[in-house]
């Protein structure tokens, strides 16, 4: 079954610059999607599924954002370098509420 027939939620595209890495946040990328249960960048360096990520996630309204999870699915994106799908490891409280108010004002 396709990823997206998979998923109990709908992704909402963002665009937000983060950082990320197993241990502290060292490389660059930017968000592709999200959702409260996970989210999607695309970065020139990518880490293997299973992989433990820290994230940074630096919003476009001045506020950082920070979870944690673990890289799901890599594969690689049409001239945009790789794309990763991480699970969080629990929801979290600040990306929920964007997650809310972008689906309020999308209906």
């Amino acid at each position: 079954m396709p990823i997206k027939e998979r998923r109990a939620l709908s992704r909402i595209l963002i665009g937000e610059n983060v950082k990320f890495g197993t241990d502290e946040p060292i490389h660059e990328g930017i968000t592709h999607d999200f959702s409260p249960n996970g989210i999607s960048i695309i970065s020139d360096n990518i880490l293997p599924p299973n992989s433990n990520i820290v994230i940074k996630i630096d919003t476009k309204i001045g506020r950082i954002i920070n979870v944690e999870g673990e890289v799901i699915w890599t594969k690689t994106h049409t001239n945009r370098g790789s794309i990763m799908g991480i699970k969080f490891n629990k929801p979290n409280v600040e990306l929920l509420r964007i997650y809310q108010t972008s689906e309020s004002n999308s209906k």
